[in-house]
């Protein structure tokens, strides 16, 4: 027989024998009781009217007809019915995720966790012939300071000069406690409910308000660091600064169009030559804010969805 799944809309295809029993639809696992089959019931015979016993009255003979009432023998199958407007001819299949509250609580912790753990990773830096020369992970470009490369320090001499220019990020002074708190907030959630914890009193009632709160720590550290990557890292500003500064006196002696072309060539050529650039770390750690807040976006239309089925991402075909 063939049916509709009442949470998915699926069309099922089950053996007349599981009609009236309780069933799995292999699409989304949720469990319903298939419906009975519908059997026709015979017509009883019409009964025959009582002979006429009065005297008065006469006539014909009364005739009966017979009824066949033999009981149906099978079941009628639904596999042949015709086609319906909007419902599938034949059975369909679903791939994809089915996106479940329990599951998704995981998300933004794990993914927060790991855009922590990134920020010792290098952020942004010098990488002349492609060697890490002066970097910063995010917690150096916080308090002004960077790593550099013993070799290439001693070809370009260039790490006391990056000093005196170098200057905070402060972006990141916000980014940082966010972060923090949001990592501790998001897996307050799945922890709780695992190990099945009794939170005191006060935290009960500040429990309700955990997913807007991960929420909140998930979307501003995603805006924070998509500013200070937009604004670029102090290192970088550092030996941009530095190379303007080379070609200070030609700047200011580039009294004609000629010359100031001339002059921004050579400053563009000197940083060029430092090879300034962003890390795939940060890439990572940037997706990793992104994906914590979809996870909390996502978490949210599930809570609001109450008894309904979970949310499915995916192609029917």
């Amino acid at each position: 027989m063939r049916l509709l799944c009442p949470f998915c809309q699926q069309t099922l295809t089950l053996p007349d024998d599981q009609a009236g029993k309780a069933v799995n639809c292999p699409h989304c696992s949720q469990a319903f009781q298939a419906p009975q089959p519908y059997i026709p019931l015979a017509a009883d015979p019409p009964a025959a009217p009582a002979p006429a016993t009065h005297p008065a009255v006469a006539g014909p003979p009364l005739r009966t007809q017979a009824v066949d009432i033999t009981p149906v023998s099978s079941a009628p199958s639904f596999d042949n019915l015709p086609d319906m407007p909007g419902v599938p001819a034949g059975p369909g299949t679903f791939r994809g995720l089915t996106l479940r509250p329990e599951v998704l609580a995981w998300v933004p912790a794990v993914a927060l966790t790991i855009a922590l753990i990134l920020t010792f990773f290098r952020w942004a830096g010098s990488y002349p012939a492609g060697y890490p020369a002066y970097t910063q992970n995010g917690w150096l470009a916080l308090f002004a300071s960077f790593s550099s490369d013993a070799v290439a320090e001693d070809m370009l001499k260039m790490e006391g000069k990056i000093q005196e220019k170098i200057k905070t990020n402060w972006w990141l002074m916000f980014y940082f406690p966010l972060l923090i708190f949001g990592v501790a907030v998001a897996w307050a959630g799945p922890v709780a409910s695992v190990l099945k914890l009794k939170l005191p009193a006060f935290a009960q009632k500040l429990w309700p308000y955990r997913p807007a709160l991960a929420a909140v720590f998930a979307v501003f550290t995603l805006l924070l660091l998509s500013v200070q990557w937009a604004n670029g890292f102090g290192i970088e500003r550092a030996i941009t600064e530095l190379a303007e500064a080379e070609f200070a006196e030609s700047k200011a002696a580039a009294n004609t169009p000629e010359k100031l072309q001339r002059w921004e060539m050579r400053t563009s050529a000197a940083v060029a030559s430092m090879q300034l650039r962003t890390t795939s770390w940060l890439r990572i750690s940037w997706l990793a804010h992104l994906l914590a807040a979809l996870a909390v976006g996502l978490e949210a239309v599930t809570a609001l969805r109450a008894n309904r089925p979970p949310i499915r991402v995916g192609v029917s075909a």
